[in-house]
């Protein structure tokens, strides 16, 4: 999700993606850092010219999670092993565990909206 694109300050077509996506038949998965990172920066008039009223980025948010396709990714006691593994196979340090660089761990599958 592109935040910018979503304030319409931004790439039409990332913006053109998150709907597609959100409207079609493929499961997309967000994690609440991610659902608060954009609830913090959508309502940010440090960071947009006119940021996103609290109503307006929870009416975001709720249209998101209310999407059958759209499924909020949460850790299990599992998370350290899953990670663990990901990164042993990989063999990356933490630079490269920012979400840029899912690439990394070719079990997982993503998508690029700007491909």
């Amino acid at each position: 999700m592109d935040l910018w694109a979503i304030q319409q300050e931004g790439s039409s077509a990332v913006r053109a993606w998150w709907e597609e996506t959100l409207l079609g038949h493929e499961s997309i998965a967000l994690t609440w850092p991610v659902i608060t990172g954009f609830l913090r920066a959508a309502t940010n008039p440090r960071i947009f010219t006119r940021p996103l009223s609290y109503d307006e980025a929870i009416g975001h948010v709720q249209s998101w999670i209310d999407r059958p396709t759209l499924c909020v990714v949460v850790e299990t006691d599992r998370h350290w092993d899953v990670l663990r593994g990901l990164m042993t196979k990989a063999r990356t340090t933490t630079k490269l565990l920012a979400d840029a660089d899912f690439a990394t761990f070719r079990q997982l599958r993503w998508v690029n909206p700007l491909d």
